[in-house]
């Protein structure tokens, strides 16, 4: 997972920090939680002085972004390994599919300072600027093909704030990445309903990727690069007490 991330995830987490930044305004410590490769740790660069990037996996952390203010710790949100009162932000990406909602609260109550910060976000590929097909071709020929991977479809973190957070602003926001090829193949296959399917035994990743690769030969550019959209579905939450 930790090559497949490296390889394919684009980096438009920025987005995110300078939404949050434009609200919350500089923080001393911000927890990432579910910080995989650290793309979502380095965004935050842009917005705190030390960040703690939480992840269940050796092998992202192995593979994760460094820089001198970030420093990864093995954990998840429902067991977040700070003490109490410790940070001024805390930022829930993608892991927010797969944590358990109350535990995941109960942490970040624990952890989040008052007046302190939350942000819950999701990165969602939602087109190809020179192939509007090539979604369609996912669709239909390869995410429905693939077994079912548990986890929460829902990602409306409007429905889940509860005291002592409020919600300040909920937002989607939009980055278009240039990705070839390889890189678009590289990001399905880090997808979790891919890894899922290779983990089950349903398929191996040489057999997706093949089957990715054919199916995107007639989508993108030869040897060039195609202009990607993706969504950032963001919800800013204030502890208020």
């Amino acid at each position: 997972m930790g090559e497949l991330y490296t390889a394919g995830r684009p980096y438009v987490h920025d987005a995110a920090a300078r939404e949050i930044c434009r609200h919350a305004g500089y923080s001393r410590t911000a927890v990432d939680v579910g910080a995989g490769t650290g793309l979502s740790a380095r965004a935050l660069l842009r917005c705190a002085d030390t960040i703690v990037g939480v992840e269940p996996s050796g092998e992202m952390i192995g593979a994760a972004f460094r820089h001198r203010a970030i420093r990864y710790v093995a954990g998840c949100g429902e067991d977040i390994p700070l003490t109490s009162d410790s940070c001024d932000l805390a930022t829930v990406g993608a892991a927010y599919h797969w944590c358990d909602r109350d535990a995941l609260f109960g942490e970040l109550t624990r952890v989040v300072r008052r007046d302190g910060w939350v942000a819950i976000y999701d990165i969602e590929l939602v087109k190809v600027a020179e192939s509007p097909m090539l979604l369609d071709w996912l669709r239909a020929e390869y995410w429905s093909r693939l077994p079912w991977c548990p986890h929460h479809h829902d990602f409306d973190a409007r429905t889940h704030v509860r005291p002592p957070f409020a919600l300040v602003t909920d937002v989607v926001l939009h980055e278009v990445v240039p990705m070839t090829l390889d890189t678009a193949v590289s990001f399905v296959l880090s997808q979790a309903s891919s890894i899922n399917a290779v983990a089950v035994g349903s398929d191996s990743r040489d057999a997706l990727q093949d089957r990715l690769r054919r199916g995107f030969q007639s989508h993108f550019p030869r040897g060039g690069a195609a202009a990607v959209g993706f969504d950032l579905p963001l919800a800013l939450l204030r502890k208020t007490r």
